[in-house]
């Protein structure tokens, strides 16, 4: 028997719109535009699935989509104890709800902050808004502010290191160093100050 959790779902799903289509388009015990051979297969999918077999053999159509109806039912009721124990397992990456909020919050921060720099790039530090607002100088120092918070959070709820944070503000002073053509960062701190 092969593992219901990958083939149900997208199985399922197929064979209840045949079924649907089945019930509609049967006509004097002839189902028009199908081939046995795709209904064949589909109910022997559900059969292997489920462990319920499906008889094939002799019946006309209107008896065979009778007999369709309960290992359907119990496909969706099987796909549906499925759904709910896919969400209430763990999730793969292993993080607690509240960590994937801190990292939410942080994402979305900083997405904000890069949105400003983009500003700044595009139109400098004193621009703002046409019907007026704070400049961007500001609209940075706010988004920046809110990356700090959502920094210091994710300190205190230790999902970070702040030793390990500072150790590589300090390496990063090294290696930057070599590349920038505009800054002097020769009184730059070990702690991370200027």
């Amino acid at each position: 028997m092969k593992n219901s959790k990958e083939i149900l779902p997208n199985t399922l799903e197929g064979l209840n719109a045949l079924y649907s289509f089945l019930e509609t388009e049967v006509h004097d015990g002839f189902v028009w535009g199908i081939n046995p051979k795709l209904i064949k297969d589909a109910m022997g999918i559900l059969s292997e699935v489920l462990g319920v077999g499906v008889v094939l053999d002799g019946t006309d159509s209107e008896t065979f989509i009778a007999s369709l109806a309960l290992p359907l039912a119990k496909a969706n009721a099987i796909n549906q104890s499925i759904s709910e124990e896919i969400n209430m397992e763990e999730h793969f990456n292993k993080l607690t709800p509240a960590e994937a909020e801190r990292l939410s919050i942080l994402l979305e921060e900083m997405g904000e902050a890069i949105q400003i720099i983009g500003k700044i790039q595009r139109h400098g530090y004193a621009s703002h808004h046409p019907e007026g607002g704070p400049n961007n100088r500001v609209l940075l120092e706010v988004e920046l502010g809110h990356v700090i918070f959502a920094y210091k959070l994710m300190i205190a709820r230790t999902d970070l290191n702040k030793t390990n944070i500072v150790r590589n503000i300090c390496n990063k002073k090294m290696t930057v160093s070599k590349y920038t053509h505009h800054q002097n960062l020769n009184h730059y701190e070990e702690d991370g100050r200027f």
